[in-house]
């Protein structure tokens, strides 16, 4: 059986919860296990649904708010920590353009995401490669990436950043990345927020003061 990459896998998983509302896959898939098909078979069934960009927004349903696929590109580093190259012509802070095959997005310096607020959903964070740097309001914070995954409950509220710092002067910084946000049902909106890391190398949990985090990386690195 031909053996599936993470960024497979990942793919299939957002198009089995987008198919599954539908009810036509679930009906497709019970009738062919009946028939004791191979799992390869029924991904194939899942991949024949629809067709889906390489990059950019995909389109979901409840439960499933948003799912995206970060690919990017980025020149040599400069000193601080960010792209060696002129950010002329990009709406810097709101810069999505993928101008060049990368893009800013709300980071003025480092590309990313800088402070934001979340609420009454899950993020799911999968990265095949690349760096993000983590921090958020209940004082933690995580380097985290090159097969690593990270779930954040939002609950009740939490602000949180996430940034790509770059770090090779010589050569193009690349990253790539799946987020996947998923709807708590009415009774889990306002739970407490927390958020787990399963690291390619190692299972714990991150939601932990600053220094104790600190100290927990430096321990396992």
């Amino acid at each position: 059986m031909k053996k599936f990459s993470r960024k497979d896998i990942l793919k299939l998983m957002g198009l089995a919860g987008i198919a599954s509302i539908s009810g036509t896959f679930l009906n497709q898939v019970y009738s062919k296990n009946m028939k004791k098909n191979t799992m390869e078979d029924d991904i194939n069934l899942i991949k024949n649904i629809t067709k889906l960009p390489e990059t950019g927004t995909w389109p979901t349903e409840d439960p499933f708010l948003f799912c995206v696929h970060h690919h990017d590109v980025y020149p040599s580093a400069n000193q601080n920590l960010g792209p060696n190259a002129s950010l002329f012509g990009r709406d810097i802070g709101q810069d999505f353009s993928n101008k060049d095959g990368w893009s800013m997005y709300h980071g003025s310096i480092i590309p990313g995401f800088p402070r934001h607020p979340h609420r009454g959903f899950e993020t799911v964070t999968i990265v095949e490669k690349g760096l993000i740097d983590h921090a958020d309001s209940l004082g933690a914070a995580a380097r985290y990436g090159n097969g690593d995954v990270q779930w954040l409950t939002a609950g009740n509220g939490i602000q949180h950043a996430e940034m790509f710092p770059l770090f090779d002067k010589v050569n193009t910084n690349s990253i790539d990345f799946f987020q996947i946000w998923v709807n708590l049902p009415a009774s889990r909106k306002r739970v407490k927020p927390y958020f787990s890391m399963l690291q390619k190398n190692m299972q714990c949990r991150l939601d932990l003061p600053l220094k104790a985090l600190i100290d927990k990386i430096n321990v396992n690195s």
